[in-house]
């Protein structure tokens, strides 16, 4: 399908497939009587050459585009070339993690916390070519487990007592992911005792 015309882009990640779908009609429209469509073609600007489309086609870069298309039947007859608008976002977000309340790093490197802390994760979605789709969704894993998330730009977690390896990553709108940050934290619910 054609992305929609007028005045604002659909915004679609690079491997959002696209495809044309076309009827012959022959006597009025939409009686698909006709012969058969030929060939289904199109050009993504700024190319000035169309190509014969397969199943599907991505564009992989980002920007604004138009997709010009038209299809051609059997018979020789060509359809009045088509336009639409399409922006692409290829540029992943970007995930923070931060430590908020007590913490403290032991000798081995290791990070301590208590369960009073908070382990802050946000994104954002950077612009590239004038166009962001916007954070969609924070995930993450704790020691492998299933996945949560929270269709958000930020979210902070408490964790109980024990030894915990934190996996997370962000999603944008067009499913465009993050690189996953890794690390372990260790939660004690008491105060070491010195003695």
């Amino acid at each position: 399908r054609p992305p929609p015309a007028g005045p604002s882009s659909l915004i679609i990640g690079p491997s959002t497939p696209l495809w044309l779908e076309a009827e012959d009609d022959l006597a009025e429209a939409f009686d698909r009587a006709g012969f058969g469509v030929a060939a289904k073609s199109y050009k993504v600007s700024p190319s000035t050459a169309y190509v014969q489309t397969p199943a599907t086609f991505t564009i992989s870069s980002d920007g604004l585009y138009t997709v010009d298309y038209f299809s051609a039947d059997v018979s020789g007859n060509v359809e009045a070339i088509q336009a639409s608008s399409v922006a692409v976002d290829a540029t992943p977000p970007l995930l923070t993690f931060t430590v908020v309340g007590p913490r403290q790093v032991d000798r081995l490197g290791r990070v301590i916390v208590s369960t009073a802390t908070d382990l802050a994760l946000s994104a954002t979605d950077p612009v590239a070519a004038g166009l962001a789709s916007g954070v969609g969704s924070l995930r993450w894993t704790l020691n492998g487990g299933a996945e949560s998330f929270v269709l958000a730009a930020s979210t902070s977690l408490r964790l109980p007592e024990g030894r915990w390896t934190l996996s997370a990553r962000a999603l944008d709108r067009v499913e465009n992911a993050s690189l996953i940050f890794t690390t372990s934290v260790i939660v004690e619910a008491s105060p070491p005792v010195f003695g």
